[in-house]
């Protein structure tokens, strides 16, 4: 990821087999948590409702990598 303003937003773009995948994340710096992220692209997601469940699922989650990892699999 990279840094999009100093220390708080943070963007990664990842060009998958078929589309292109954004994820921007925002971050509260004192709780070292994910305060909100957005997930674009030109791809699709069944259920539809899928992409918006992750998003929420990820809101609050420990800056861990282990701990995302476990969020984005069970979503």
């Amino acid at each position: 990821m990279r840094p999009v303003s100093p220390g708080l937003a943070y963007e990664a773009v990842k060009k998958a087999r078929k589309g292109l995948i954004r994820v921007r994340i925002l971050v509260d710096e004192r709780a070292r948590r994910i305060a909100d992220v957005r997930i674009t692209g030109d791809f699709f997601m069944y259920p539809e409702d899928a992409l918006w469940r992750l998003e929420e699922e990820l809101r609050g989650t420990a800056l861990d990598a282990a701990e995302v990892a476990y969020k984005v699999r069970r979503a």
